[in-house]
């Protein structure tokens, strides 16, 4: 007669700046491009105060500029220094294309509005530097550059329409040294900054792969010595057979762990701890597991106790079956791993399980998990263990 016991239930790589021939979008959650965001909004915190002041003195002391228009003009800068530190919170906007052009339009109008007010002197401060610090965030200093000849262009028009000299006029190319001076800056950081990075990359990937190599060295030694150790033992007991036979299997287990180890890209290897758990029960009892194991993953608190679940079916396989023969086999693929242990032997009567010993407290442990434990027995005919847990 068949039955079934079941239980059932439930280190970053910074990416390099990617540049375009005139763009150069900034890396959003860098600890660099925090620190760009927050030189941004200081510019413009700081050029805004600065405009601030000069309004103030011209509506007290100019009384022909026309108010309507400067105050229209230290409102809109106001605002959009407001939406500036709050786009700032978002890296990815800030550097964005449309916020750059938008705040270039802000800008133009800001430094155009002393001349459509008839103000005697210029009050917009250092609110169109701030542009070019922004747009050299953005693109660096070829973008910082283009911001720097638009807002040359405008400073000389209205400088001309509004009469104010030669001088004034060329004091315009002040643009450019900001450009350049602020372009190059950030271009220079974010390069310091990508090398560095790939520095402290390559550095750990030499550090792992120095590991791995001692490890694979330490195996390889370990190797060599249990096979010299093991054909010593052979010479010594060549006359007894059962010892050489023990000897051999014991040696084998040895080396399918080991080459497990080698093979395996995890740290703390699934696969080499299923078969630790196998050697330890053939260590204890005259029985041979054949393991078939496809597969591999890092091991994990759920894998834990699949391992200890999986050693005590072997365990019972091993002390109650009578055979001399148990299957392992192990699955980890399609985000779950599933583990048969399998005997021909004389099977059991579920009945007399305990859940509180031995395997029935593996199902328990099991079901703790969200994972399954399935036992199918046949008296006179064998057992089939099955767990089943969800790899993550």
């Amino acid at each position: 007669m068949a039955v079934c016991v079941s239980a059932a239930g439930g280190a970053r790589r910074y990416g390099a700046i990617v540049a375009a021939k005139w763009w150069s979008r900034p890396q959003p959650g860098t600890d660099l491009d925090a620190t760009l965001r927050r030189l941004v909004v200081w510019f413009r915190i700081l050029g805004w105060l600065w405009m601030m002041l000069l309004v103030v003195l011209t509506l007290v002391s100019d009384d022909g500029a026309d108010r309507t228009i400067v105050v229209s003009a230290a409102l809109l800068a106001t605002v959009w220094s407001v939406v500036t530190v709050v786009v700032a919170t978002r890296g990815d906007y800030l550097g964005s294309w449309w916020f750059v052009a938008v705040d270039g339009v802000v800008v133009l109008f800001v430094g155009a509005a002393s001349t459509l007010s008839g103000a005697d002197e210029l009050f917009h401060g250092g609110f169109l530097v701030s542009w070019i610090v922004l747009a050299a965030y953005a693109g660096g200093r070829v973008l910082a550059l283009a911001a720097a000849v638009l807002l040359t262009i405008e400073q000389v028009v209205v400088h001309l329409a509004d009469d104010r000299g030669l001088i004034p006029t060329a004091g315009s190319v002040i643009f450019f040294v900001f450009a350049i001076i602020i372009g190059w800056a950030v271009d220079a950081l974010r390069a310091s900054d990508t090398a560095r990075v790939e520095a402290i990359s390559d550095l750990e990937t030499e550090k792992a792969a120095s590991v791995r190599r001692e490890e694979r060295a330490m195996l390889a030694d370990q190797i060599h010595d249990t096979v010299l150790q093991f054909l010593h033992a052979l010479r010594l007991h060549a006359h007894e057979p059962d010892e050489v036979r023990y000897m051999a299997r014991q040696q084998e287990r040895e080396l399918r762990r080991s080459v497990a180890s080698l093979q395996s890209s995890f740290q703390d290897s699934y696969r080499v701890a299923l078969l630790g758990a196998r050697d330890d029960v053939e260590s204890m009892y005259p029985v041979e597991i054949d393991p078939v194991l496809r597969s591999d993953a890092e091991m994990s608190e759920q894998l834990r106790t699949v391992v200890d679940a999986a050693r005590e079916a072997m365990m019972n396989a091993a002390a109650h079956s009578g055979s001399s023969s148990i299957e392992l086999f192990s699955d980890t693929s399609d985000g779950s791993v599933v583990v048969y242990v399998r005997d021909r032997g004389v099977g059991f009567d579920p009945v007399r399980l305990s859940p509180h010993r031995g395997i029935g407290r593996c199902v328990e442990r099991i079901a703790a998990t969200g994972g399954e434990l399935n036992i199918r027995t046949t008296v006179g005919e064998g057992t089939e263990c099955k767990i089943k847990v969800r790899s993550s």
